[in-house]
């Protein structure tokens, strides 16, 4: 929002916080007010003849927005994936607190418009959506919740080695086999098609102490490997597509809280009913 736009930042504030489930407080009008918009007040003031006017922007507190927000995602992370190995969980926490990433929370939001800044045109720029969304956080009190909410849900429908690419897939399995006292994976090729065809296809499972790890299909032999290898780590992590991801977790218990308070509600109608 710039200087020249008129209308009741307020009450539109208000209808913000309502929207996204937040309590309005000062803070959260001082999470967007940009340095630079900052500066220009106080510049404006001062040629006014009003006096020194200190107007607080949000650097700071997206500075404090950013260090709790990695702080409660490490926590969620941890909580949502029991198995996954820190690298991954790393991974995970990177791509939800990227610019990318918070801009489009932003975006989404609709917090666009509230954002105070220098100059004029609709368009705001990232990086002042990034530090208004951190500032906001900083400025939220329910802070566990919002995240649970706006930006862990980013991962909703992602695949998990999408986002973490480990380098060398075969080396992890085995690094974990030799941790878990069991013997080092072996390939075996359980089917094939159309062999020394263009379309030639190769289905590979890998096995450990003659138990089936993973299993995996591809072009090649080593492409199959390659997929096998995945399969059997996804199986490891419990990250694939037949365990319940977090996010169906998260919704069937809010679903069940739900029904239970309505179960009570109508209990409560049965027991006390209204003359």
């Amino acid at each position: 929002m710039n200087a020249l736009l008129e209308w009741d930042f307020g009450r539109e504030i208000n209808c913000l916080c309502r929207r996204l489930g937040i309590e309005p407080t000062e803070k959260i009008k001082d999470s967007f007010v940009t340095e630079a918009y900052a500066e220009q007040e106080v510049q404006r003031t001062k040629e006014l003849g009003l006096g020194y006017k200190p107007v607080r922007s949000n650097i700071a507190m997206a500075q404090e927005g950013h260090e709790k927000l990695r702080e409660i995602l490490s926590v969620q992370l941890r909580e949502s994936y029991p198995f996954l190995p820190s690298q991954a969980l790393n991974s995970l926490l990177e791509y939800l607190t990227s610019g990318e990433t918070l801009v489009d929370v932003a975006t989404q939001m609709g917090l666009a418009p509230f954002v105070f800044r220098t100059g004029h045109g609709e368009e705001v720029e990232p990086e002042l959506l990034y530090s208004s969304i951190l500032a906001l956080f900083s400025a939220v009190r329910e802070k566990d919740e919002f995240c649970r909410r706006y930006i862990l849900t980013r991962l909703c429908g992602k695949d998990v080695f999408d986002l973490w690419n480990p380098k060398d897939v075969s080396f992890l399995l085995n690094t974990i086999l030799q941790t878990q006292k069991h013997a080092a994976y072996v390939p075996r090729i359980i089917g094939e098609a159309g062999r020394n065809t263009l379309e030639s296809l190769y289905y590979v499972g890998v096995y450990s102490d003659r138990k089936l790890l993973g299993k995996g299909a591809g072009t090649t032999q080593a492409q199959a490997v390659d997929v096998a290898v995945r399969d059997a780590l996804r199986r490891i992590f419990k990250v694939t597509r037949a365990v319940r991801s977090p996010f169906e977790k998260m919704a069937m218990k809010s679903l069940a809280a739900k029904i239970a308070h309505g179960a009570m509600n109508t209990s409560l109608t049965e027991t006390c009913p209204t003359s």
